[in-house]
């Protein structure tokens, strides 16, 4: 599945609306020549009428939703320089971390705090219990995820904290840290989903295999 963040003059990538990997239609926006100071916009170009400078609308042939670029850049729907939310995330935990990417350019210290929450809705599907994060990770830990999942695990942890706690670190002008727990929580969801799925797989398997599997392991 793509996983394409919206990009000036590309013909395809994830519309900020529906979230779907989708052709994307460009067009010039045009302003009537008698209505320069009202800025009444028409998709249409006809005669009499001007482009207005370094702005562009996109139209999401999937959803028919717009995008407002202006000097490259998207103004609207609110943009964001965080990551698309992977394809195994959970649709709950998605939607703290799609939240946390529509607040991350006007505070990542809040958008920290989201994604510490994902997390936390993340526990259940994994094997805690979502009540208490770093008692879920312990239980993680017992069960053998690999140190670097964990050392993410308690990062987002102790970040998001910070974020809403008095602490030692000040994250209200901190974007790169922020950005950079996006790609953890991803890296997290990944990993853990991926490990669940097969195990939940696996354990479908008929019980005259899985007695082989394990004889044959131990010998």
């Amino acid at each position: 599945m793509n996983n394409c963040v919206p990009e000036y003059k590309k013909d395809a990538f994830n519309c900020p609306h529906c979230g779907v990997f989708a052709h994307q239609k460009w067009s010039f926006i045009y302003a009537d020549e008698l209505c320069k100071s009202s800025f009444i916009f028409t998709l249409l170009e006809r005669k009499g009428k001007f482009n207005i400078q370094d702005t562009k609308i996109c139209v999401c042939q999937r959803c028919l939703e717009h995008s407002l670029w202006i000097k490259m850049k998207m103004v609207y729907p609110i943009s964001s320089s965080a990551p698309l939310p992977t394809s195994q995330m959970p649709e709950d935990v998605k939607a703290e971390f799609e939240e946390a990417r529509r607040v991350l350019e006007i505070s990542p210290r809040s958008a920290c705090a989201l994604l510490r929450l994902s997390i936390q809705k993340l526990m259940p599907y994994i094997g805690g219990s979502g009540k208490n994060i770093n008692n879920d990770i312990k239980t993680l830990v017992d069960s053998g995820i690999p140190k670097d999942i964990q050392q993410s695990l308690d990062c987002v942890r102790v970040i998001g904290n910070e974020s809403v706690h008095p602490g030692t670190m000040d994250l209200r002008d901190d974007l790169e840290m922020a950005q950079d727990l996006f790609h953890l929580v991803n890296r997290i969801v990944e990993y853990t989903m991926s490990s669940s799925v097969h195990e939940k797989v696996y354990n479908k398997l008929p019980r005259k295999q899985l007695d082989y599997i394990e004889k044959r392991n131990s010998t």
